[in-house]
């Protein structure tokens, strides 16, 4: 016994299909306005298709927006690659957040050069971002060729984060002593003798107003060295130093 099809068209129903001049199989409901339109099964679904599509669009339009707007208020993390040896060989290692145990990704922790293609990116001497700390940002097109460049005295690299980027203006202030009193300059560019430009070597307290800076313990870039974001530091321990000796400065680069 042959089932009966589901729809069955009256004889007021048997019109033509508006899009495609067949036969009619499914009706659609009335809009408010206007008359009742007429599709077949195939337009049906073709019209379905062009709905979910155009949501689709929608959705990624959206998404995107959302994405360009993250990036402008908070920054974006960018990208880093790790390398066991030297010159960029050996294995390696991709990341694009932060890491708080490198060998939990499978990686050894001997780190001998690096690359940078977007962003910047501290190095820990322990997991867990503790220890000695190694900048890694688009300096010299962001490679770094052994761990020399980055002034560490080893290649022992436990732990990795992304620098928080700042789109204020390079602005920091500087103070001699603790809690943010004594003598006190303002710098809004790189520094390289701290001594021989402002007379001033101990630094117990800054203040960070805008982008993000590395302080150096000796002149010229030399030396541990430490990451400031934009915060206020009470205290050289605050920024994890041992020591209130501040060679030199100089800003973050993200690009």
């Amino acid at each position: 016994m042959e089932e009966e099809p589901r729809f069955k068209p009256s004889e007021t129903e048997k019109r033509r299909c508006l899009t495609c001049s067949n036969r009619p199989e499914k009706k659609k409901r009335p809009r408010a306005s206007g008359p009742a339109l007429h599709r077949c099964c195939c337009c049906c679904c073709c019209h379905r298709r062009r709905r979910r599509r155009r949501c689709g669009q929608e959705s990624q339009k959206q998404n995107k927006l959302g994405s360009v707007l993250q990036r402008a208020f908070y920054g974006s993390s960018g990208k880093v690659t790790l390398f066991e040896q030297r010159n960029f060989t050996g294995r390696r290692l991709e990341l694009s957040s932060d890491c708080t145990r490198l060998s939990d990704k499978n990686f050894p922790e001997r780190c001998n050069s690096v690359q940078v293609e977007s962003g910047a990116w501290v190095g820990y001497e322990h997991e867990n971002f503790r220890g000695r700390q190694y900048l890694w940002d688009m300096s010299d097109r962001g490679e770094y060729n052994c761990y020399d460049k980055w002034c560490a005295q080893a290649d022992h690299v436990s732990s990795v984060r992304a620098v928080k980027q700042d789109n204020n203006p390079a602005r920091a202030q500087l103070y001699e002593r603790a809690g943010f009193s004594g003598k006190k300059i303002e710098v809004q560019d790189d520094v390289p003798n701290l001594m021989s430009r402002h007379s001033l070597n101990r630094v117990a307290s800054i203040r960070v107003l805008g982008g993000a800076w590395v302080v150096y313990q000796e002149p010229n870039y030399r030396g541990p060295h430490y990451i400031l974001e934009k915060k206020d530091y009470n205290n050289f321990s605050d920024w994890g130093s041992q020591h209130n000796t501040v060679g030199s400065m100089r800003r973050v680069r993200f690009n």
